[in-house]
């Protein structure tokens, strides 16, 4: 019983680690994004910050009953307890894909291989403060990308904003419309009725 006193006050003194934080997404049915396998793909670059997370659902629709993923790599440090509660950034393993043009700005971000010529939903959440409380938003749309092309989703504002651009040659962004915003869809109307007209 000591042992187990001993071993709970070390774990609270040291914040969670990075297993076990690894562990608890899988535990929870938060699975991690897996590079697309498919013939045809496009890159992304997706920022990844305590306040900031994107999704991604492969059937280009949005219900409880659609798969889901998280746009991160597993979690390489977390940091104490203290940096835990001071909201100190968590450190991911690195997954890039030397996608040309990053950030000029001091960021930490991913790479992925999406499959392209295909429709996907794509949600992103944000937590922000406004100066008198915490809050929190999302912005969920319907994507379409080209093949061989890469792409950008950072987090460029104070609130919710799904704003994906395409990462031009010569360095140039320039924003990639969604086909479809899906914020106020009805998921009991199913995948048809959210991708109707769009196939």
């Amino acid at each position: 019983m000591k042992k187990i006193a001993i071993s709970l006050m070390l774990l609270g003194l040291t914040g969670c680690s990075a297993g076990m934080i690894n562990q608890s997404k899988k535990i929870l049915g938060l699975k991690l994004y897996q590079d697309s396998q498919a013939e045809h793909t496009s890159n992304i670059r997706i920022e990844h910050n305590n306040i900031f997370s994107v999704t991604l659902y492969p059937n280009g629709c949005i219900t409880s009953l659609q798969p889901k993923f998280q746009m991160l790599p597993e979690v390489n440090s977390a940091g104490s307890l203290k940096n835990q509660l001071l909201s100190k950034p968590i450190e991911y393993k690195q997954k890039l894909l030397n996608m040309p043009f990053p950030p000029e700005e001091n960021r930490s971000y991913s790479e992925f291989k999406l499959p392209a010529n295909r429709l996907l939903a794509i949600g992103a959440s944000k937590g922000y403060y406004n100066g008198v409380e915490y809050r929190g938003c999302g912005v969920n749309a319907i994507y379409k990308f080209s093949e061989n092309k890469n792409y950008e989703l950072l987090d460029n504002t104070s609130q919710c904003t799904l704003q994906i651009n395409e990462i031009r040659n010569n360095g140039e962004r320039v924003e990639l419309k969604p086909l479809k915003y899906l914020n106020n869809v009805n998921e009991w109307a199913g995948c048809d009725a959210q991708i109707k007209d769009l196939q």
